[in-house]
């Protein structure tokens, strides 16, 4: 439709209408769709009619956009640029910074945790069987397991700079840090299988609030874990919540711009996301080294920021597509 091929779009429609409601194509109650590259007012345009019968057409479409774009051959370069300038002009400016910002504290917080966590069940088994063959007693906490990773890498970086004995890195590999990855991941696959359900009755605005909301205290309690199982259901449950907070944030942007931007800003959001992504896994082990609360209370931080900043976003549950 963006592109004026109407007719395929209807037949489209019609497909997807069949498939959902096992009906017969000619039942789809849309019989013409509105020409989105019309210069013509919205009170000339023909009305899409949505199966509940309420009018259901866009009247925010960028329609000058593909205009310039057919009559300007230029550089991929510059017709790239003219698909951009809506995103960063009126009236999508203000929602789509949002959006970007939103994206950047919520990849920031799930994949900073999530990358570190290979690492983190390796320092608890090495830990463990250390502990035991000291016969040490008492309760892992996870600043211990920090506290010993992060000396022992400063004692093989200071061994490589002297060339002694220690310069090589050793990497205890086993069976746990599998299985605890797999207990994460399965965490997941039960999550997302009741966000499904969950997200027609309470929307996906709340999902992504009370996920974040949780995802946040889960990183903040990982800083009291005080045994092994505690931190694995922690950065499970925080994980889980994190993941799925991603996944409504795309649907959540999908629903709040027009057809032809939605390309765009799914791929600048998760651009930007993946830059807070890479900016979090250089300042987590930064911030390890000053102590055992930072890098938790930094995670913490951008979950709750995410959440608050999800309090804003313009969705309406089960909001009529246009």
């Amino acid at each position: 439709m963006s592109r004026g091929r109407n007719k395929e779009a209807l037949e489209a429609f019609r497909f997807i209408y069949a498939l959902n409601k096992r009906q017969p194509r000619s039942a789809f109650p849309i019989k013409e769709l509105a020409n989105e590259l019309s210069p013509k007012s919205d009170a000339q345009q023909p009305e899409q009619t949505s199966v509940s019968g309420k009018p259901a057409v866009d009247k925010a479409l960028p329609k000058d956009a593909d205009v310039e774009l057919a009559s300007k051959p230029k550089s991929s370069l510059h017709r790239g640029l003219l698909q951009l300038r809506p995103l960063f002009v009126k009236p999508y400016l203000g929602l789509s910074l949002l959006v970007y910002l939103l994206n950047f504290c919520v990849l920031l917080g799930q994949n900073t945790m999530r990358l570190w966590l290979p690492q983190l069940f390796a320092s608890i088994k090495e830990y463990d069987q250390l502990a035991s063959s000291q016969a040490q007693t008492g309760s892992t906490s996870i600043c211990s397991i920090v506290e010993y990773s992060v000396n022992r890498t400063q004692r093989q970086l200071e061994a490589a700079a002297m060339g002694g004995a220690m310069a090589e890195c050793t990497v205890n590999v086993s069976a746990a840090s599998y299985t605890n990855n797999l207990i994460v991941a399965s965490a997941g696959l039960v999550s997302y299988t009741l966000a499904g359900v969950l997200v027609n009755l309470v929307g996906v605005k709340r999902i992504m609030f009370m996920c974040l909301f949780a995802a946040g205290s889960c990183a903040l309690g990982m800083y009291w874990s005080s045994s092994s199982a505690t931190t694995v259901a922690l950065a499970s449950i925080f994980v889980s919540m994190g993941s799925i907070s991603s996944t409504s944030l795309i649907s959540a942007s999908l629903s709040m711009f027009p057809t032809a931007l939605r390309t765009m800003i799914v791929s600048l959001s998760m651009m930007i996301g993946r830059m807070g992504s890479l900016l979090g896994n250089i300042f987590f082990p930064a911030l390890m080294t000053t102590g055992c609360l930072p890098p938790f209370l930094m995670v913490s931080c951008f979950m709750f920021t995410g959440c608050l900043l999800a309090s804003f976003l313009p969705v309406k549950n089960k909001a009529v597509l246009k």
